[in-house]
């Protein structure tokens, strides 16, 4: 993400307490503009989701 070169983000979200949690992304880094593609919910609990950068 430092040099811009990614297009899509494709994260699978596994509902696991953990406390407070992990960040995904450091603090500080250039907000990005993303637009939901496509979600995907599993019956197992997981959901699939699918980003790409907003023209």
């Amino acid at each position: 993400m430092k040099r811009d070169l990614i297009d899509d983000f494709i994260m699978t979200i596994v509902p696991v307490f953990v406390g407070r949690g992990i960040a995904l992304f450091k603090s500080g880094r250039q907000q990005r503009d993303l637009q939901l593609v496509e979600s995907r919910p599993f019956p197992s609990g997981v959901i699939q989701l699918h980003y790409t950068r907003k023209t």
